[in-house]
Order: C-alpha cells, then structure tokens, then sequence
C-alpha cells in the first residue's frame, strides 16, 4: 500500500537528518505560546485542524462510509478532558464510547479525528488492506492506501498541507507476537514473554476481530480467547486467571 506522509511542515526547512529546522507549534497545548514572534490563537489552531481532517477524509476510497478502531488508547479520557482548555472540549466528547474494532461513520470519524488531534484519545483508524489513517505526535498524520490518492494528494496541498511519500509499512500475512503475563499483586513477574506466530486469520479468530481489522494491535486475553489460543498453537504454559493478566502483543 501507498503510504504519505501529510503535514504542515515545509520539507524545504529539513535538515539532511530529517529534522525540522524552523520553530512551530507542534499541538493544541500550544495554543497562547509565541512562535517567530506570533501567539498562536485558537483561531489558527482550528483553521489548520480543520485542513487536516479534511484531507483525512478525502483520503478515504470513494464508496467507504465506515472505519475500524484499532490499537485504542482512551483510558485516560476523562482526565483529559478535564485538563483541556474549554474552548476545545465539544459537547460529542462527553459520553464518548469507543471499542476495539468498533466500526465508526463518516460523522464519528470527523469527531473522533479531532480527539486524537487534541491529544485526547489515540488509535488508528482503518479497513485492513483497503486504507489506514495513523497519527503521529507533533501533527503528524499518514496515511496508507490502496487506492489511487493523487486527486485527494493534490486538495491537502492545495489547502496548505504538505504530502510526501514515506516507504510503506510491510503488512507479512504471518504475524510474531509475544504473550505478555502481568501479576495483578505483585510486578515482580519471572516469567519470560513467549512468542507466538500466527496469520491475521488466526488472530482474528482468537481475539474476535473482524476481517476489517489488521490484527496487528495488543489484546487482552481473557479465558475465552486464551482456550482458542490452545486450539491454534497447542500446547501453552498454564493459564492462571485471575491472578495474572496476559496481552497479546505484536512484535
């Protein structure tokens, strides 16, 4: 798959290493801080937001009206949300419930995009093999495709955004993970992580997951997921709930 990198950062003002050279804000908590001179106002904040989810959902192939959670990380909303500067807590935030492999529309997409955004929740969003939309810190965002992207490449620059094409991710159809045991009472846990491979399918399988998702995301493992686990790999150290938690996780 195609994969582009889409930004605000000139590449013209990278050094040889990569790195940017011009100082910028980098997130909404710089809202109010001065950059060359000039305070960043809520309202520049939002006028960039705004160009980046549109070309997110430009990215998007014609036809899709859904993507998929993956990788969720929203445990500390609720905190977040409290820490954040009022003006940028919507009322779609409160009461937000997301899942792992929760199908989103097009309208949850715009909302869920501006979270991740605002540094309020992560994960990527995608249908496996078809588009993904990752985020990076310090307004980073990449985008992974199937499809011809040339049209929604050429509305993100024309907005002011910068595309630069990034080497794709390998996406192997066997996947290594590793099979994490965690002592809910104690952190001193000997055991040793124990790798695992397994094909998206049989991931899927095991952890429930839709043929949507890429399967490429840690997992809890509860007692159910755990025996299917035995049916694929077979013999596996001993399961010991609920004194321990175990994840999935890939390599």
């Amino acid at each position: 798959m195609q994969r582009v990198r889409v930004t605000k950062y000139d590449p013209a003002l990278r050094d040889r290493a990569g790195r940017y050279r011009r100082d910028e804000w980098t997130s909404s908590s710089d809202i109010g801080r001065a950059f060359r001179g000039q305070p960043l106002t809520l309202a520049e904040y939002l006028a960039v937001e705004a160009r980046y989810l549109a070309a997110a959902l430009r990215f998007l192939p014609r036809g899709v009206d859904h993507l998929r959670v993956v990788s969720l990380e929203d445990r500390g909303l609720r905190r977040a949300l409290e820490r954040t500067r009022p003006e940028l807590v919507e009322a779609a935030f409160h009461g937000l419930s997301l899942r792992e492999d929760q199908a989103l529309p097009r309208a949850a997409l715009s909302t869920v995009i501006r979270m991740i955004l605002r540094e309020l929740l992560w994960c990527r969003l995608a249908l496996h093999g078809r588009v993904e939309l990752e985020f990076g810190y310090d307004f980073y965002m990449y985008i992974h495709a199937a499809h011809d992207i040339s049209g929604a490449r050429r509305a993100a620059e024309a907005s002011g955004l910068f595309c630069e094409t990034m080497p794709p991710r390998e996406r192997p159809e066997r996947l290594e993970y590793t099979l994490q045991r965690y002592a809910r009472d104690d952190d001193r846990d000997p055991a040793e992580p124990l790798p695992i491979t397994l094909t998206r399918a049989q991931a899927r399988w095991v952890l429930g997951l839709s043929s949507e998702h890429p399967a490429d995301a840690p997992a809890a493992i509860t007692p159910e997921r755990a025996a299917r686990l035995v049916d694929i790999v077979g013999s596996l150290p001993a399961f010991t709930f609920p004194r321990f938690d175990y994840l999935l996780e890939p390599r």
